[in-house]
This record gives structure tokens, C-alpha cells and sequence, in this order.
């Protein structure tokens, strides 16, 4: 770390801590993290077999693209939630659940950040600046080997941050090419070597789930998803979302309204 400059963006979708009498995940196979405390027991997770168990003394902590269920045996009196996506293209987890325990810290940050939680809808930037800072210490404690290793070649490393600061943009393999330094040829073998798949595979894999994540999160039209992510227009969007995704846009913001 010395001498340089470490950048880990988080990008804060949703935190809430509501009372929890009925707890149903409509979709939960999304494209973000979604990180959980309850201030008593009496909820679960069930993540291939095996079940987690929240409460005042754990964070659960879900990695992106992860299927699980979820049980409630009794209601809970702050569910404290944070959706989060990570910025950097060198920190990635995917189907994973977590649990960790609190410390000192860190339910200091959640005392906090629940007694700053309003339903007023001017929030304070105390608010989304304590779900930050509690997401960062949260993922502190996760161990090294739970995360992907990113690519060795640092020119794949390159193209990729570029395409995930600017997803809206067109991006040919030469337009890659030249970013990596290489000849288009060259360049798609060594990307499907490193990431092992082909680049404008990969591409359309992040602007799928940064459109997941808009739709999710955010009020932007389809048209302004569309945009932002890349697709040419609307139509071709949805043809895409719906074949890679299973449903079309519309319904897929729909059924996940109100998932947690």
C-alpha cells in the first residue's frame, strides 16, 4: 500500500431496518450484495444444505448471484439490510454466503446507523455514509480466499476496469485491443485464456447485471437503462434481458420490488 493510491468504490443501493413479521425473497438470485443483522434471533438462511442463523451477534453477508431460501420462525425487531455493489473489477465473490460475527466496531457502526434510519425521505448523509462504512468493515473480515483471483495479465486487468467504467459505451474488440495493447487476434485469446471467456461474452455478462441492478434499485426508465448500460435501444434490450435473465425487464423490476 505505500506509495499508492487504493481505490474500493461501494456503491450503496438500499439500508433499512424494518420490523420483520414476514420475510419472503421473491428473487434472490441478484446481481449485488446484500448484507444482514437482526437485533434477535429467530431467522435463517439455508445456503446448499446448510443453514445460518442471524442475530444481534452475526452478520450474514451475501455474495452476488447466490440461490438460497430463507426461514422465519418468529418476527425480528430490526432487520438491518444494506444492497451494496462493489466498484472495483479486482474484488469479485459470486454464490457465497458468509457468516461474521460483530465486534466492538463494528456494532458501534450499527447502533449508529439504526439510530440515524428515517423514514423521512430527505436522508442525511450521515446515513448512507454509516452503511458504507459498515459494509467496509464487514467485508474487512473476509478471509482472502474467498475471493476470485483476478486475471495474472495485468493488460486484461486494464480492459476490464475500462469496460466496467464506461459499460455505456461501444466497445469492439479492437476498441479492447488497442486498451490491452495487442492485435485483435491476439487479444481475444489471451482475454478468453485469463477470464475464460470470450470479451464481448464478458461484456454483455456486466452490463446484464449492471441493468439488474438499476432496474432493482433505482426509478431510471428502461429507456435510461438501456442507455446506460450499452444496448442500442429498448427492443434489443429486452430481447436480451429475457433471453439471458428469463423474464423481460419489466417484470423482472416488478417481481423483485420488494425483496430484501
Amino acid at each position: 500500500m505505500r506509495g499508492e493510491v487504493f481505490s474500493f468504490p461501494i456503491d450503496l443501493l438500499r439500508v433499512s431496518a424494518p420490523r420483520l413479521e414476514q420475510w419472503r425473497v421473491l428473487q434472490p438470485v441478484l446481481p449485488c450484495w446484500r448484507l444482514w443483522w437482526n437485533s434477535n434471533s429467530g431467522a435463517s438462511v439455508v445456503w446448499r444444505g446448510a443453514r445460518t442463523e442471524l442475530g444481534p451477534r452475526r452478520f450474514v453477508l451475501v455474495a452476488p448471484e447466490t440461490p438460497f431460501a430463507v426461514q422465519l420462525r418468529r418476527p425480528i425487531g430490526r432487520h438491518l439490510f444494506i444492497h451494496f455493489s462493489l466498484a472495483a473489477a479486482r474484488w469479485k465473490m459470486t454464490d457465497a454466503i458468509l457468516g461474521i460475527g460483530t465486534c466492538g466496531p463494528t456494532h458501534g457502526l450499527v447502533q449508529a446507523l439504526l439510530a440515524k434510519l428515517s423514514p423521512d425521505p430527505e436522508i442525511a448523509i450521515a446515513e448512507p455514509l454509516l452503511g458504507v462504512a459498515l459494509a467496509s468493515a464487514v467485508l474487512s473480515k473476509v478471509e482472502t480466499s474467498h475471493w476470485e483471483k483476478p486475471p495474472a495479465d495485468t493488460r486484461v486487468r486494464n480492459v476490464i476496469a475500462a469496460l466496467e467504467r464506461d459499460l455505456g459505451t461501444v466497445w469492439s474488440n479492437g476498441r479492447m485491443a488497442r486498451v490491452a495493447a495487442l492485435s485483435p487476434g491476439g487479444f481475444i485469446r489471451l482475454f478468453r485464456q485469463e477470464v475464460g471467456t470470450s470479451p464481448q461474452g464478458y461484456l454483455l455478462r456486466e452490463r446484464l447485471n449492471r441493468a439488474r441492478t438499476l432496474l432493482l434499485q433505482t426509478e431510471l426508465s428502461i429507456e435510461d437503462v438501456t442507455e446506460r448500460c450499452g444496448f442500442c435501444d429498448r427492443s434489443y434490450f429486452s430481447t436480451v434481458f429475457r433471453r439471458e435473465i428469463g423474464v423481460p425487464p419489466a417484470a423482472f423490476r416488478a417481481q423483485s420490488r420488494w425483496t430484501i
